[in-house]
This record gives structure tokens, C-alpha cells and sequence, in this order.
């Protein structure tokens, strides 16, 4: 069969006898070289059948006659042919010239040459569709959903068992604005947030369709399954009708997701309240509630769980507060109580921890059991001059103050509150300005080896307030988390300290490497590991250089995602610190189970390696050197900051020290070695 097929003993095509023989032939015929696609003859019934000419064809390249999404099949089709089973049949549909799809059955024979190489596909095909040979009801079928799948007014994509879309319809490439080229091969995951739910459910969901270019739209999307685990996504957009209807929920002061009042209802009924307590000689109070734990929830398991989280917090308050009381979502994960009708402060409070209760129990949520705390700050208006809008300012300061203080704390606000509420105010203005506009910058401290040598440098973020000066980090650093932007800062900051190692490298003529502060909320934020990646790149960095030093792990409930975004990143080659090690059991977890390379101890067990420093500690620390060894991981001792800690760190083994005893943090402008 090989030699029959071997390059040099095929006919040459090109006389005009035997093109004149096959362009009266019934079947369609056609020769194409698979290395380059170009079709090398074909006969007028070939050529006819797709609205051209031979003459018109030949040259041109064979994938321009299929649909995008069919040319993944195709390719796929060439790889089965093998020197051994050189010819193939199989069916398909061609649509003729007055729009009829007509069933062939292709005989394809493929050409190898003497190593086994494919080389070209001789296709030869025989209209099926009236020798029944081919059953009308499957014909009919066929016909019948390709008319339908093609030019349905609604977006469908087929996706097949591993998630990734193999053929899409013109409504689903308009809703996205691009060619089937980028859609077709990709999962579907890419485009359709949420689409996890549609697994194990029929029922349409209301998620976001996220383009290529970044634009995002809201649709309803269903599904249907077949018996082969191939899916049909039918997708309806719905973004006009959403957008209305949340905008209408605004105008008559309504939250679209809890169903409490909003920021814009909550204005007239604050007001309302002051204005009756003042007439009546009551108190009226708010209760300015921040949930704990919101944030990290949301981002780590989607804003569809976290909205079923928000109506279940909300129906909690609901629940709690009484009739004549007010209860309205202020925006994100916060929430307002407007109190009526207090006689004292206390009774503020009281209502205050009755909410705080209400909401510590577990929620439950999608089958599963999420819990969240609230920080509560409380502000009462006793002065008949206090307006709502300075009540509703006294008790996010007061909030704050909660929050500084603890998860799940209450605070009522006072004098003292109130005179620092504006600079508080001025504060976190400037650095979310900082942070949007990336004004703060990064110093860095080295890290020395055993022989003394500056093998590395850790990165700390610094920012200098305009017209203030320096804002000490343990001032910005808690109000940047509360904030939110710490996970945007973070990915600045990164791509900068890939940059800026690289060449402070250059500078001392030898690679230092880069350690690098991540708190686990950043970790488990979306796309963190291809960020990582990408910073890594954009500076020509290896990946080795790099080391995450952690943070929160104590604060983390969902660890599993966050463990798994560690292992990916620790298979890139950048490796893992625990920071701050021995100030809690929850560090201890993470040795358990994170893949860790590298543990830092804690500056107040190397503070204890003074010369008068409390036995008790030097003994702890001495067996979380031989812990770390046992566990095959580096140990860096922070906080070296006299002779006799560094002289006692080197004498218990410890590889690498950091401390202002060594080098202070300084900017990559001011860095000598």
C-alpha cells in the first residue's frame, strides 16, 4: 500500500485530457499539501460546490473554506492518518450554491513520503443525500441545528467535556466583539464569569460576560447536556434591562441585592430620625457596621457567593433590629442601623451587641457554612446642632477605631473621635491618591549571608504624604488594607521590585535576590500567580529570585485556594517564607501544610539573643533552627540590631540575618554594598 502511495509514482494531474475526464466526474475532487494548506487541483464539481472555480481555488489555502471554529477539527482529522491506514472516510454537510446542505461521504487518501512524512490528502466525495444511504431524520437533524445553532438571535457556544469552545454562532462573537479565532480552543471560563454553577445545575444563572478587549456585560446564561458531557451555552444578553433596573432601584433608594434601603434613602430617613429626637428630646444613634472577613470571601469565591453572603447578613439585621429602627446597606460589605428612640448611650450599645451576635452564628450559604464578624462603631447625637451627616461621619471614624482595634469590637464614638475625624479623613484621601496614581515607592533592606555577605534585599513600601513628609508604614499599611487597594498596590510594587533588584544587580555586579512582603488576601485574590509571573517577566527575572514572605495566615478561613496558589507558584521556582515565625498556632498550619522553603523568625525571639535575654527564649529559638533543618528549610533571623544577636545567630547556625545592625532600609538610589 506505501509504495502504491509514495510521491513519486502518483499520476501528474496536469494534462488537459485527464482534467477534462475529472471535471465531468459526479464527485467532488481535491488534492491539497498539508504542510503548506495550499490546494493543488480540483475538479469544477469541487469548485462548484463552493461558489468558485478551479482555476480560482487552486493555490488558495484549503482552512479559507471552513468556518473558524471547524479547523481545529480538520487538523485533528490529519493527525489519525498513519503510513499504515493511509485512507479514511467520513461524512460531512456541504451547502450548495442555492443554499442546500447536501450530505457527502469523503473517501480521503493521504500521501507520505519515504520518512513516513504526511504530505498532501487526496479528498474524493459522493452526494450522499439522495442514495439513501444516509438517513433523512438524521440529515434533517443535522440541517435543522446547524441552521438553527448558526443564525439563533441568541449567543451559543459548544463546549465540550474539559471546558473549551468549539464552535460558537454570530450572536456569541458580536457579544463578545471578536473573531472566532480568539474564542474557538479557549475555556469558556475565560469569557463566562461563574460558570462553575452551571455543573451542577440547569437553572440559568445571571453572571458577567467578560470580553477579550475588557469590556463587561451582564446575561443570562443556561445550559443544556449531552450524553457525550458536551455542552450547549445559550447566552441572553441582559445587560440594558440590569442596568436599568439597578438604576431605577437607586432613584427609589433601594439596594438591588439585599433589598434594604440604600446610601440614597438612608439620607432621608437619617434625617428624619434627628429631626424627631430633637422634637421629642430622645437620642437617635448609628450603628455603623463593617463586616469582618468580607473581603477575602468575596474574592476568593466569587461575587456570586458573596452577594448570597450580603442577603444573608442583611436578613440578619433585619431580623434584629426593631420595627421603628432602620436597617440600609451603605455601600460593599457595610452596613448602616439608624437607632430611634434611645433614652441613654447604653442602650446604643445594647443594640449594638445584639447585632454583633446576630451575625456571628455560621450563614448558610450554596450548601456550605461561611462565617463573618462585624466591627460595629456607634455615634449618638445629643447636640441639637449635630446634622446626619456629621453623625453618619462620627461613626465610621468610631468604625475604624473598631476595627483597629480587633475583629468584632464596638466602639462608641466621643470628643476625642470627633476632633480627629477630619485629619483621618485628610489621611485616607491622600493615600488612596498615592495609590491610584502610584506615588509611594519601595526601600530596601539587605539581607546578609553567614560570611557576611548582602546575598538579597527585602522590599518595604514607603510613602512620603505631599506637604507632611514620611507617614510611618504601622500608619498607612492597616488604612491601605481596610481600604481595599492593598491587593493593586501589591501588584504595583512587585513589578517594581523585579525591576529595580535587577538592576541594583547590575550595580553591585552580582544577583541579589528579592523578598518580598504578601499578605494570604492577596494571595487568594484572582489571577495573583499570573501577576507574579508577569513581573517576573517584564523584569528578565528568574523566577528563583524571588520570595514571597507571608503574612495573615491567621486571619485566612478559606486556606485551601490559597495553598493551592502557593504550590503553583512554588513549581515556578519562587519560594515560599513564613514571616514572623513562632507568634501563633496558625504559623504552625502553614508549616504543616504550605510548601515553605524558607522561615523567618520572629524579631522578638532574636531580640532575646541578647547577652542578659531570658534563657527560656533563646531555648525556643534554638529548636526552631533545628525544626527548620529537620524540615529541610532556610532560616533568616530578623531584627539583628547589636553584636552580641548577630554573634549568637551565627554561633546557633543561622544562614541568613537581617537588622539595622547589618544595613537599614534604603531607597535603590542610596544603596551601597
Amino acid at each position: 500500500m506505501r509504495d502504491s502511495l509514495s510521491v513519486t509514482s502518483r499520476p501528474e494531474l496536469g494534462s488537459a485530457e485527464l482534467r477534462e475526464i475529472l471535471d465531468r466526474q459526479p464527485e467532488l475532487i481535491v488534492r491539497y499539501d498539508v504542510t503548506t494548506g495550499r490546494i493543488r487541483f480540483s475538479n469544477k464539481t469541487y469548485a462548484t460546490a463552493f461558489r468558485s472555480t478551479p482555476s480560482a481555488l487552486e493555490g488558495t489555502d484549503i482552512m479559507d473554506l471552513f468556518a473558524p471554529h471547524e479547523r481545529d477539527e480538520v487538523r485533528a482529522w490529519w493527525s489519525g492518518f498513519t503510513p499504515d491506514e493511509p485512507v479514511r472516510a467520513h461524512d460531512t454537510l456541504v451547502e450548495t450554491v442555492l443554499g442546500e446542505p447536501r450530505w457527502h461521504r469523503w473517501t480521503d487518501t493521504a500521501i507520505f513520503d519515504d520518512e513516513g512524512r504526511l504530505l498532501e490528502i487526496q479528498a474524493v466525495g459522493r452526494d450522499l443525500t439522495d442514495a439513501n444511504q444516509l438517513s433523512d431524520e438524521v440529515h434533517r437533524s443535522e440541517a435543522r441545528f446547524r441552521l438553527a445553532f448558526d443564525h439563533a438571535p441568541i449567543g451559543m457556544a459548544l463546549v465540550d467535556s474539559t471546558n473549551h469552545i468549539r464552535r460558537t454562532n454570530d450572536a456569541f462573537r458580536k457579544l463578545l466583539g471578536c473573531q472566532a479565532e480568539r474564542i474557538i480552543g479557549r475555556d469558556a471560563g475565560d469569557f463566562i464569569s461563574d460558570l462553575s454553577k452551571l455543573t451542577t445545575t440547569d437553572t440559568p444563572i445571571e453572571t458577567v460576560l467578560r470580553s477579550p478587549s475588557g469590556f463587561k456585560r451582564w446575561c443570562w446564561v443556561s445550559v443544556a447536556h449531552s450524553a457525550e458531557g458536551d455542552r450547549l451555552l445559550q447566552i441572553v444578553d441582559v445587560h440594558d434591562r440590569k442596568t436599568a433596573q439597578d438604576r431605577l432601584a437607586e432613584l427609589v433608594g433601594s439596594d438591588p441585592v439585599t433589598g434594604l434601603i440604600n446610601r440614597r434613602g438612608l439620607r432621608a430617613r437619617l434625617s428624619r430620625a434627628v429631626t424627631k429626637a430633637h422634637e421629642e428630646r430622645q437620642l437617635v444613634g448609628v450603628a455603623f457596621l463593617d463586616l469582618d472577613g468580607f473581603k477575602l470571601i468575596n474574592d476568593s469565591l466569587g461575587h456570586g457567593v458573596g452577594d448570597d453572603l450580603l442577603r444573608s447578613v442583611a436578613d440578619r439585621i433585619r431580623d434584629t433590629v426593631r420595627p421603628e429602627d432602620t436597617a440600609a446597606r451603605f455601600g460593599g460589605d457595610e452596613f448602616i442601623v439608624v437607632l430611634t428612640g434611645l433614652r441613654t448611650r447604653q442602650d446604643a450599645v445594647d443594640a449594638a451587641n445584639r447585632l454583633r451576635q446576630a451575625l456571628a452564628s455560621p450563614h448558610r450559604v450554596r450548601g456550605g457554612e461561611l462565617t463573618v464578624g462585624a466591627s460595629i462603631g456607634l455615634a449618638v447625637a445629643e447636640n441639637p446642632r449635630q446634622s446626619p451627616k456629621d453623625l453618619l461621619r462620627a461613626a465610621d471614624a468610631a468604625m475604624y477605631q473598631a476595627k483597629a482595634a480587633g475583629t468584632g469590637e464596638i466602639v462608641l464614638s466621643d470628643h476625642r473621635m470627633a476632633a480627629t475625624l477630619d485629619a483621618q479623613i485628610d489621611l485616607r484621601g491622600d493615600l488612596e491618591a498615592a495609590a491610584h496614581d502610584d506615588t509611594m515607592r519601595l526601600h530596601y533592606q539587605p539581607l546578609v549571608d553567614a560570611a557576611g555577605d548582602i546575598v538579597a534585599a527585602e522590599a518595604l513600601l514607603r510613602w512620603e504624604r505631599p506637604g507632611v513628609g514620611p507617614v510611618a508604614p504601622n500608619v498607612f499599611l492597616p488604612m491601605l488594607e481596610r481600604s481595599g487597594l492593598m491587593a493593586s498596590v501589591g501588584q504595583q510594587q512587585l513589578r517594581r521590585g523585579c525591576r529595580e533588584i535587577v538592576e541594583l544587580s547590575t550595580r553591585v555586579g552580582r544577583p541579589l535576590d528579592l523578598w518580598f512582603n504578601v499578605g494570604l488576601r492577596e494571595v487568594v485574590a484572582p489571577n495573583f500567580a499570573a501577576n507574579v509571573r508577569a513581573a517576573l517577566d517584564a523584569a528578565d527575572m528568574s523566577a528563583e529570585r524571588l520570595c514571597l514572605e507571608l503574612t495573615e495566615w491567621s486571619d485566612l478561613r478559606d486556606r485551601s485556594h490559597a495553598l493551592t496558589v502557593l504550590a503553583e507558584l512554588r513549581e515556578l521556582g519562587v519560594r515560599i517564607a513564613l514571616d514572623d515565625f513562632g507568634t501563633g498556632y496558625a504559623s504552625m498550619d502553614l508549616l504543616r501544610d504550605g510548601p515553605l522553603a524558607c522561615l523567618k523568625i520572629d524579631r522578638g525571639f532574636t531580640a532575646a539573643l541578647a547577652d542578659d535575654g531570658p534563657c527560656r527564649e533563646r531555648a525556643l529559638v534554638a529548636a526552631m533552627i533545628e525544626m527548620a533543618r529537620a524540615l529541610d528549610m532556610q532560616v533568616v533571623a530578623e531584627g539583628v540590631e547589636t553584636e552580641s544577636q548577630l554573634r549568637r545567630c551565627l554561633e546557633m547556625g543561622v544562614g541568613l540575618l537581617q537588622g539595622w545592625h547589618l544595613g537599614r532600609p534604603v531607597a535603590p538610589a542610596d544603596w551601597q554594598v
